[in-house]
Formats: structure tokens, sequence, C-alpha cells
């Protein structure tokens, strides 16, 4: 008598048990990234009352330092485990809800299936779990992003009109969180506007007016108090990055990394998409955005492949809801179900990744171990840098995460982290937009230097906008003005980010 198949309800259980596990992992072993630090800084600026691209610098849209506010009292007590947990939490959240999406569209016919798959896809990947960890705006802009797809599919399945506003709102969350998700919104808005003869107007535009109307909330005060910062932030900055020549190369390393890193999505997407037109309202609209901010991520100066951690709910959705039309047949699902969670479990189980989280570099043949994980090197450089001044409140540091763990204070020309250096902007603009420029540094060194300095290999060596090396003649003046103010203390090799050797330092007056 043959064994009984599991049911994918089982294999979805599965699958979300091994996700939070390798999450969890993440959070204490993925590295340390800059953006983690600086994000997390200008939360607790905004916290203190400050507002974001008028009274510090700010390059994505204004939700995320105001939502990360609310857990800063975790973040002076914790440091950026606070931070982790709740940016994990608020993946899982996006995760969730596209679970719930695809369980109310498949509830008639195959729900656990479909949920199934997102829980496999998305919960069952290593590179998705470190990225749903750390402090960037991914997480959030996800879990906005999930959440109206899920109102925009039910409004049109269910010919319901509140669900569409509350698809708009959160639409524009999501883009005021990460601002190339507004391609989103025109991507939405074709479907029910080609079927405008079956459905009516007011679907169409009922999404184009509300989504118009929350973003101007959204973005209108900081334009009336800062239009020269936002527009920096927003435009002017990410036009102004530049690296090299080789743009094709980083183009086509983006392509490669992307399909790397989501390999079951990859090969999924080919007989999913290619299987049949999808049947369910909407569903091409989502794919229609997917593909869009896609394509404004590999056409960006200088593309990451995990700019699109916040667009794979979207596409999570539609190979779920796709796929349970494609699968039919109790039988198929359950072996269909056994078969992509075993995949998935070996691909996350072989992921690059785990290099990254336990190794530390190559030595010629031999491959360096981390002696501690990133956030238990962060507590102790921390503890380090504290223990040089215990009544120190503020420090000269481009590591932004350094200052959050140890719970001092940043001058707030250097808010961005390794991003605040603009070696080539005037000195009016400079002071305006709060960033750094080498006379407004060297003015910082003489006027109000802070009590301790930090400084890795980040420090003051990326050229911003461009993200470009400084010069080297530059550096070593910025050297000289760092020694006539500090004296070096101790070193921390292998610290942070790239593994550069951090210096503390404590200045020569008390």
């Amino acid at each position: 008598m043959p064994l009984p198949l599991p049911a994918p309800k089982h294999c979805a259980w599965i699958a979300g048990g091994l996700g939070i596990i390798l999450s969890l992992c993440a959070v204490w072993f993925a590295p340390l990234n800059q953006d983690e630090g600086w994000y997390l800084l200008s939360a607790g600026r905004t916290a203190e009352g400050a507002m974001p691209y008028r009274d510090y610098a700010f390059t994505q849209g204004p939700v995320f330092p105001y939502i990360y506010s609310l857990i800063q009292p975790l973040v002076k007590t914790h440091g950026l485990l606070a931070g982790r947990i709740f940016t994990l939490v608020l993946g899982w959240m996006s995760i969730g809800v596209t679970a719930w999406t695809v369980f109310r569209i498949r509830r008639r016919e195959t729900p656990w299936f479909a949920v199934c798959l997102v829980l496999i896809l998305l919960g069952v990947n290593t590179f998705h779990a470190q990225y749903l960890a750390t402090v960037k705006t991914y997480s959030l802009a996800g879990f906005f992003l999930a959440s109206g797809l899920g109102c925009y599919l039910l409004s049109l399945r269910h010919h319901s009109r509140i669900p569409m506003v509350f698809a708009a709102l959160f639409l524009a969350l999501a883009a005021a969180t990460r601002l190339s998700l507004v391609l989103f919104i025109p991507a939405l808005l074709l479907p029910p506007f080609l079927e405008r003869k079956h459905r009516g107007q007011a679907p169409w535009l009922m999404l184009l007016l509300a989504s118009a109307g929350f973003g101007l909330l959204l973005f209108l005060p900081f334009l009336l108090s800062a239009g020269k910062g936002l527009r920096f932030g927003l435009f002017e900055y990410h036009q102004a990055r530049t690296t090299s020549s080789n743009g094709l190369l980083y183009k086509a390393a983006f392509l490669s990394q992307f399909c790397l890193a989501y390999l079951p999505c990859a090969l999924l997407a080919l007989p999913i998409l290619g299987g049949c037109r999808p049947r369910t309202p909407g569903l091409l609209g989502v794919l229609g955005g997917v593909c869009a901010v896609t394509v404004l991520h590999l056409f960006s100066p200088f593309p990451y492949e995990d700019y699109q951690v916040p667009v794979m709910p979207a596409l999570a959705l539609v190979l779920a809801v796709q796929g349970s039309e494609i699968v039919v047949g109790p039988r198929d699902r359950y072996r269909a179900a056994r078969l992509l969670l075993g995949f998935c479990l070996l691909f996350a189980l072989s992921s690059p990744q785990w290099r990254v989280w336990f190794s530390s570099g190559r030595d010629r043949i031999w491959w360096n171990v981390r002696d501690e994980a990133p956030l238990t090197q962060l507590r102790h450089a921390a503890e380090a840098l504290r223990e040089l001044d215990p009544e120190a409140g503020d420090v000269l540091t481009c590591d932004a995460y350094l200052a959050v763990e140890a719970g001092l204070e940043v001058p707030v020309e250097l808010n961005m982290g390794p991003f605040s250096f603009f070696p080539e902007m005037e000195t009016d603009q400079a002071e305006r937009l709060h960033v750094l420029n080498p006379e407004r540094l060297q003015a910082l060194l003489q006027e109000a230097p802070p009590a301790l300095a930090a400084l890795s290999g980040y420090a003051f060596t990326i050229q911003s906008p461009g993200i470009l090396p400084t010069d080297p003649e530059l550096l070593e003046t910025i050297e000289n003005w760092i020694r006539q103010v500090y004296l070096p203390e101790r070193q921390i090799p292998d610290f942070g980010q790239a593994h550069t050797e951090l210096h503390l330092y404590r200045r020569t007056d008390p």
C-alpha cells in the first residue's frame, strides 16, 4: 500500500517553519551593511522631531524614517539587533499578506497549493532571508506593495470599490518608501482601463485619483518645507551616481546575480508564465509592474541585485496564482509541492550567501572563517569605543551602524555614513543639503570635533554622488587633519562591511 503523499497544506507549514529558521539565522549572521546604520540614524533624528530633507540628508522616500522612529526606544536599548528584528517582522508580513491574497483568490479551488508556492519561493531562500533581515527599505516597501496588490486584485475580483481605495493608499506608501515602486501604479491602471466597457469607469478612476491624492499628501509637506533637499535626495543624487565605463557589465551582472539569487522563481516563470493567459483579473497588471520596475533597476547607473527584493512578493503572487491554474489534479499538486519544497531547500542550503555569512574572504587557497558573528563583533567594537571615553556623547565616523550600536550621536553632516562626503560640491550647497565637503569637514574638525572618532576603510573614501574613489591626495590631507585633533587608541581588523580595518581615536583635548 503506497504511503500517503503530504498535502500542500503540510508543505506550506513546513516551508513557513524552515523560512523562519533561515530568517532568524540571517538576523545574527548576515553581514553588516552601511545602509543599516544611516537608515537607523535617520529614524532616530525623526523620532527627535527632525524632518528628512529639511534637517538632514536622506535619499529615499520619507515614509521609512517615520515608521522606524517608532522603535527607537528598542534601538537605543538593543542596537542594530532591534532594527533587524523589526525589519524581519515587516518582511514576513509581506510574505503573509501575499499568501493571504493567493488564498483568497484560489479559495474555491487550490488555496493551499498557492499558499505553499508563496511560502516556498519567498521563505525558503537564503538571499531573500538576508535582505528581509537587513535594515533597508526593502521589507517595509515590500509589505506596502503586497498589501496594495492584495487589495487591488480582490477589488477587481469582487467588483468592490472600497478595497481599491486601500490599494491606492498602500501603493502610495510603497512609492513613498521606495520611489521606483511608483511604476506599479500605471501598470495596475491599464487592465481596468482596458476593461472599462465591462467594469465601468470607477475602478481605474478610483485607483488613479486616490493614489495621486495619497501621494500628494505624503510628499507635499516635504516639497513645501525642503523642496531642494527633496529633489536632491530623490532624483539628483541617484541620477548623478556613476561607476565607470563598464555600464553594460554592471547590467549583465545585475541580471546574472538576480537569476542566481532567485533561481527557483526564474525556472518556474518559464513554464508558468508561458502556460496560459492569466484568468485572474488584474494579474497582468501586477506582472507588468514587476517588469517595469525591473527594467528601471536594470538601467539605473549602479544596479544592485538586491534592488529586486521588494518586488519579489509581486512576482511570487503571479507565479502562485498562475501555477495553481496550470497544475490540476490533487495528485499532481501534492507531487509538485513536495518536489518544489525539496528543490528550494537544497537551493537554500547551497546558496553562496552562507559563505558570505561565515567567511571573511579568501587568502590564496584558504578561506578565512569569521571568529564571531557580525552583530557580536559590532557589539564588541561599540564597547571598545565607549571605553575610550564613557562620558562621550558623539563620534566622528562614517560607519553609522557603530554609532547606533554605541548609542552615540553623529554630526548631522555625516548622517548618510560613507555617502556623506561630496568633494566636488560647493560649500553653500553642501551646507544647505546637510552633507560634507572638504571645507565643511575641516571646519567641523577645527570648531566642534566630536569626542571620539572611529574610522574604517569607508572613511571619506567614497566620492558622492558619483560613487567614485576619493583622490588619494585629498585622503592624505584629511588624515593629517585627523591626526591634529585625535590620538589613535586601538585598531580592529576585518571590521564591518567589506572587512576593513577600524581605527578608534580619542580627542587630544578632553
